[in-house]
């Protein structure tokens, strides 16, 4: 008897030390520069990873010339079930001593913890362009599976479109997905272009999250082990 309730319990410790190291990675930060998750502009992607309701971000890569990630603002989207990731920062050419061009480069991998990725959202937020001045907003995502779509956009103005993982090459939700964005600013001869942010976020289905079952596990396992202690205490 004794024996048994010693496997029972080193099976519920390592149990619980398992969870307790899968819940090790720390929430996404209110609202911190882009230096949290990249170190300066440096490639290849960084080891930074956080969470963000039920999906996990990590792979993070910022490139921009003219755009420093320590202006660049990376405000976390909360809504459950449509949670994101918002890049805001001083986006402008063509004025003010601004330079005539920006590129700004972005990627990361987002993950779904829970369930799988069904949509993803695109929002440009306050996009203003003048002139000659063009914005052009890039965005590819990719499955683990290497099958990828490019979607292109020229808005004049802001933009907040959706896009449905079934009717796209991908052809079904997803559980994992790299997102590359590139976002270039030109003024041209004569003109202007700025935008205040870009983001993502996004839609997901539930299901019973592998944590959570864990957690659940162990609790059953302790309550086994609590049971025995006390039948054995009865019997002595």
């Amino acid at each position: 008897m004794k024996s048994n309730l010693i496997r029972l319990s080193l099976f519920a410790l390592i149990c619980l030390m398992s969870v307790a190291t899968v819940m090790a990675t720390p929430a996404c930060p209110g609202d911190p520069y882009a230096t949290t998750y990249v170190a300066g502009n440096a490639l290849p992607p960084s080891s930074y990873v956080c969470d963000l309701g039920t999906l996990e971000f990590s792979n993070f890569t910022y490139s921009s010339v003219a755009v420093s990630p320590t202006t660049v603002q990376v405000v976390p989207i909360t809504t459950p079930g449509f949670e994101g990731l918002s890049f805001n920062g001083p986006y402008g050419v063509g004025k003010n001593g601004q330079p005539t061009s920006e590129d700004v480069f972005v990627a990361f991998t987002v993950t779904a913890l829970q369930g799988q990725l069904t949509d993803i959202h695109i929002d440009l937020s306050n996009v203003n362009a003048t002139g000659t001045g063009l914005v052009d907003y890039t965005e590819q995502f990719c499955n683990l599976n290497g099958t990828c779509q490019l979607e292109v956009y020229k808005p004049g103005t802001s933009l907040s479109t959706s896009i449905d993982l079934v009717n796209t090459a991908l052809g079904a939700p997803q559980t994992s997905l790299n997102i590359t964005k590139d976002i270039s600013l030109t003024a041209g001869s004569n003109g202007t272009a700025s935008m205040s942010g870009f983001d993502n976020y996004y839609s997901h289905s539930a299901v019973p999250e592998p944590r959570t079952v864990s957690i659940l596990l162990v609790g059953g396992f302790l309550g086994i082990v609590a049971f025995m202690k006390r039948r054995q205490a009865v019997r002595s």
